[in-house]
């Protein structure tokens, strides 16, 4: 039996928060990896096609967080993506912000911001989320 090393735990790939897309063709999930650097994790949105089982990696910058399906082909989840934004947050400034992204294509588009820390969005109907924050 091998013996498990530092290295190991920390190259773990830890998938989690699975949601299917209103349509149910799609499954996004968050999938977090240590980050030795920062002795904290990266957290990135994946995508699996249902049907085929194919998975790609929607977000590459490695703070996002929470998400929702705005619709089948769009998801909404907080990140923070510019360095202004990285050094409120360093300043004990409360934010969280969202974005928007096609699953078509493109890039991530900023929808909202709020002066709330760790704030997680769910549809709840056609027009409105519920907020949550810490």
């Amino acid at each position: 039996m091998k013996k498990y090393t530092y290295k190991d735990f920390t190259d773990l790939l830890l998938p989690h928060s699975a949601q299917f897309s209103p349509d149910g063709k799609n499954v996004a999930f968050l999938v977090r990896i240590a980050d030795n650097k920062t002795n904290g994790y990266l957290s990135k949105i994946y995508l699996t096609n249902y049907k085929t089982g194919k998975v790609k990696k929607l977000t590459n910058h490695g703070s996002e967080g929470s998400f929702t399906w705005v619709n089948s082909n769009t998801i909404l989840f907080s990140s923070l993506r510019n360095e202004a934004d990285k050094k409120l947050k360093a300043k004990g400034e409360q934010l969280t912000v969202f974005y928007e992204m096609n699953l078509d294509g493109g890039e991530a588009e900023e929808a909202f911001r709020l002066e709330l820390n760790g704030a997680s969005a769910t549809k709840i109907d056609r027009n409105d989320y519920l907020i949550r924050a810490v």
